[in-house]
């Protein structure tokens, strides 16, 4: 389990439509390919930003999942709705995620405030209903937090700043 309390401060406004504005504040690594990335992101023009979690393929593309914000997106592809998610969390804006694996279950929980706050989004994988590769027994994982931007087309002084309030991770054996 990883639990974080955090806010996104400031998040790329350049570069190209599609990568502006997302950066993983959260993820569980394999030796060679991430089963969960939590991504923040907001567009320059919107007030609040959204979260969904990404989930790859073992040698292969992702899926999408929304957790909070946009549900009408085109899930087969990064999320790119660029509605104002009512129920979003704008920049400097206190928040918590849980991302929880049980098994072959990846579930993520985003709260409102800190770990004891209200829920306002969940989204979830099941690796076995999507094939996803990583029931090999040389396949080992961990988690990461931190600010992992991925705009790699603005200007070079463009930047994601995140501040981490709390975080824990604890492995279950």
């Amino acid at each position: 389990m990883l639990r974080g309390t955090l806010a996104v401060n400031h998040v790329t406004e350049t570069g190209d439509r599609s990568q502006v504005g997302r950066v993983i504040i959260g993820q569980i690594h394999a030796e060679s390919d991430e089963p969960a990335r939590l991504y923040y992101r907001k567009f320059p023009d919107n007030e609040r930003g959204f979260i969904y979690l990404a989930h790859e393929i073992r040698n292969s593309d992702d899926i999408y999942f929304p957790v909070v914000g946009p549900v009408n997106s085109n899930l087969n592809n990064a999320p790119n709705d660029e509605t104002n998610p009512e129920n979003g969390i704008a920049l400097n804006e206190i928040f918590s995620y849980e991302i929880v694996q049980r098994g072959a279950r990846i579930d993520v929980i985003v709260r409102r405030g800190d770990s004891a706050g209200p829920i306002i989004g969940h989204g979830y994988v099941d690796m076995r209903q999507r094939n996803s590769g990583y029931d090999v027994p040389e396949e080992w994982m961990y988690f990461k937090a931190g600010a992992y931007t991925q705009n790699n087309t603005g200007d070079e002084t463009d930047f994601d700043e995140v501040t981490f309030y709390e975080l824990e991770n604890s492995h279950d054996l």
